[in-house]
């Protein structure tokens, strides 16, 4: 493992431990706030470890909110799966692109598919688009309609009728 992975692995670990001090200093010596670690940047490990204080630190330091990583999945997208409301929040306040669309699809379509319905209101009322689809064509309405959700439907009941099945 290199100088700078160990640095890095360190960095990680400590955002587990809810400690920003690592990667404070790791920005405050001219740090690349998007540097990647096993295939991820750092927003997606302050996502992934609910630390909003290192999104804060990272957007501050020049961030982007929309780096993927090799699956299509995003800070905002992975806040969103795992229904983590206050990062989603927070991700969006620092620059996050409510309506990020990558193969894998949009936040608001994985939390449909998640069920995740704190965020999928929340989404909604930032903007989000029930129409945008993944590369296989399911947007949230689709979700909504495919996993025959009271509240999901109803959180789509103000944008008017619901697609037929199928119909992203």
């Amino acid at each position: 493992m290199s100088e700078l992975d160990s640095a890095l692995s360190l960095i990680v670990q400590s955002l587990g431990n809810a400690d920003v001090e690592p990667l404070h200093g790791y920005l405050r010596s001219g740090g690349n706030p998007d540097v990647r670690f096993r295939g991820r940047c750092f927003l997606h490990w302050c996502a992934q470890e609910s630390s909003a204080e290192g999104i804060r630190l990272l957007a501050s330091a020049g961030a982007r909110p929309e780096e993927e990583d090799e699956h299509g999945h995003f800070p905002l997208y992975q806040a969103a799966a795992d229904g983590s409301l206050g990062i989603v929040r927070v991700i969006v306040e620092a620059g996050g692109v409510v309506n990020h669309r990558t193969r894998a699809g949009t936040a608001l379509g994985i939390a449909c598919a998640c069920e995740q319905i704190d965020v999928v209101r929340y989404l909604r009322t930032a903007g989000g688009d029930p129409h945008l689809a993944d590369e296989e064509g399911s947007s949230a309405w689709f979700h909504a309609l495919e996993y025959d959700s009271p509240e999901l439907i109803e959180v789509w009941q103000p944008a008017g009728p619901l697609p037929e099945k199928g119909i992203g």
